[in-house]
């Protein structure tokens, strides 16, 4: 039978067209006593609990921030930064800077070229 649905329009609407009556005519499923707030219950904690974990991971990412502000980490990244933009730059002739955005115009070059034969 679902094959012939498949096949024929016209079936089909006319099978669609009783589903529908019936289901007028089909009595609605009562709820069971006291669905909403079991489901409820089950919700709310779990909101907190998100929400706890999102507030505690933040904490935690804030102090590791500020200890390694404190040990002077992020510092020493500047500082090895910068020589090593200097190195470059006295090395090849060419900055750091020069050398990255060349690379990243030429794969948003390949990108482009790439959308366009789609």
């Amino acid at each position: 039978m679902e094959r012939h649905l498949y096949s024929c329009e016209q079936c089909l609407e006319q099978f669609i067209r009783s589903v529908e009556e019936w289901e007028a005519e089909l009595p609605g499923l009562p709820a069971p006593h006291q669905l909403t707030q079991r489901v409820m219950q089950r919700i709310a904690p779990s909101r907190s609990r998100f929400w706890d974990h999102v507030l505690i991971r933040y904490a935690f990412a804030a102090s590791l921030t500020l200890l390694l502000l404190a040990s002077g980490v992020f510092q020493d990244l500047l500082d090895g930064s910068a020589q090593l933009a200097q190195w470059t730059a006295t090395e090849t002739g060419v900055s750091l800077t020069d050398t990255l955005m060349a690379k990243i115009v030429s794969l948003l070059e390949t990108f482009s070229r790439v959308q366009d034969v789609n």
